[in-house]
């Protein structure tokens, strides 16, 4: 039986080659550890495993040709869109005099677009600890005002365009001037030369020419004034959530985590509220509704009076914007940053409070469990009850140097509540002892006095007896 065994050698100009030799079957132990050893510093070395895989017929075949194909496909559909839109732009409508205007006029109403984003800015300007519903109705909020804000843009755009194609098309209909409609304004009529005659005729018809060429063209410049639209609202989208994930990822921040979670005891362990998988969905949810903000926009393309210039548009020309952001790389990366993100820092939040709040948990146990009826009925003598009471003193020590709020991330762990359960159950416990102590002193005294009262009455007795 032989084994592959891979070796590697180093050269004298620093290369590293790798290669294979056929060994007669190997039985000793030397043999195996030095087979294992080989293998050991071949893996060390990926850039040369990279090398050596690609060599292998499976890897070179099917492997990295499906790794390249994966990051084609996350990217193709934004591909296909900034394709097809720069080859609108190659038609070259800022050179001509019936589009070039109107678009300078129409890039200045798309930038107002950006200028709204659909996260809130009190995510940035108010230095808060946002509690979970609060976040969610602010940044619902904020998109509700972004979507009217890009509607009301995408109105004056439409109108914008339908002025265009008026002015386009009505060039193309315009009628020969006439001798008579001059006289109708008391102009006096002057015969013409025959060769201004025929220039003029000859302008007539270029302009006209040029005039159903423009015409012929509005097709395209009602997508390509539609495509910028769209690809302003995917740079305003992703803009949005980068300013969003870079607010999650900020140290230090004067509020300290960006969510409030409590901590409370469970049966075994510390449960947050809200807790990793709400915060999760909740801001997958802002996201989506990100998304939905972008696809339900108003679009140029969708406006019925273009549709003479549009006719049936195919599916494969139509961009949907919904899919364009959600397949996208960037958008992928940023949810899967914020998850990561999340993850990590509830982490280090569970950590936190098994080493700081778990230390509580018999006092916890004791809120549950304690009775001071049922304690009293049985006699306990000093000695218990002093042990008790340091015990009492030792949990109100713990509760305020353990039982505190801390920031891990985008958690603000609170303590409130377990401080709030906890404090006031050590301190009546207090306060039941003290009680229990004056009534223990209080019998205590009482069998006193009663013994020495039964003590002088023998004494006065035994004076009288002696007396006799």
């Amino acid at each position: 039986m032989s084994m592959l065994q891979l070796k590697s050698s180093v050269y004298q100009n620093g290369c590293m080659s790798l290669f294979f030799s056929i060994s007669s079957p190997i039985s000793t132990f030397s043999s195996i550890t030095q087979l294992v050893k080989s293998l050991i510093i071949l893996i060390s070395h990926k850039t040369f495993i990279n090398i050596f895989l690609s060599k292998i017929k499976f890897f070179l075949l099917f492997h990295f040709a499906a790794k390249i194909f994966n990051i084609w496909k996350a990217n193709v559909r934004y591909r296909i869109f900034v394709k097809t839109r720069n080859r609108l732009i190659q038609n070259s409508y800022l050179g001509k005099p019936a589009f070039a205007s109107h678009l300078m006029e129409m890039n200045k109403l798309i930038y107002d677009l950006q200028l709204t984003k659909t996260i809130s800015s009190n995510l940035t300007t108010q230095n808060i600890n946002w509690e979970v519903e609060t976040f969610k109705g602010d940044q619902k909020k904020a998109r509700s005002e972004a979507s009217r804000h890009y509607d009301n843009v995408l109105e004056k755009l439409i109108i914008m365009c339908e002025e265009t194609c008026k002015e386009v098309v009505d060039r193309t209909t315009i009628k020969e001037s006439t001798d008579l409609e001059d006289t109708r304004f008391g102009k006096q009529v002057k015969q013409k030369a025959m060769n201004v005659i025929r220039k003029e005729k000859e302008e007539r018809i270029r302009h006209l020419e040029l005039a159903k060429q423009d015409k012929s063209k509005l097709r395209n410049f009602i997508r390509l004034v539609d495509y910028i639209t769209l690809e302003t609202l995917f740079k305003t989208n992703s803009l949005s959530i980068q300013s969003f994930l870079e607010e999650m990822k900020k140290e230090n921040r004067k509020s300290g985590g960006l969510f409030n979670s409590t901590v409370i005891f469970d049966i075994s362990t510390m449960a947050f509220t809200p807790d990793e998988r709400d915060i999760t969905e909740t801001l997958m949810n802002i996201l989506e509704d990100m998304v939905k903000i972008m696809k339900n926009t108003t679009r140029v393309i969708d406006h019925q009076g273009f549709d003479p210039f549009l006719k049936i548009l195919g599916t494969a020309t139509y961009a949907d914007i919904q899919e364009i952001i959600v397949e996208s790389v960037e958008f992928a990366s940023v949810k899967e940053e914020i998850n990561q993100k999340i993850l990590q820092d509830f982490n280090e939040a569970n950590k936190f409070v098994k080493q700081n709040y778990e230390l509580c948990r018999p006092i916890h146990n004791d809120s549950s469990a304690w009775n001071q009826l049922n304690w009293e009925k049985d006699e306990h003598s000093l000695e218990e009850i002093k042990a008790i009471m340091v015990t009492l003193n030792s949990w109100k020590k713990d509760i305020k140097e353990k039982i505190l709020d801390a920031n891990k991330g985008i958690v603000n762990v609170n303590g409130a509540r377990i401080r709030g359960n906890l404090g006031p159950h050590v301190n009546t416990r207090l306060d039941c002892m003290k009680d229990y102590l004056y009534k223990l002193m209080g019998a205590k005294s009482l069998e006193t006095a009663k013994n020495l009262q039964d003590s002088l009455k023998i004494s006065m007795k035994l004076k009288t007896e002696n007396r006799f």
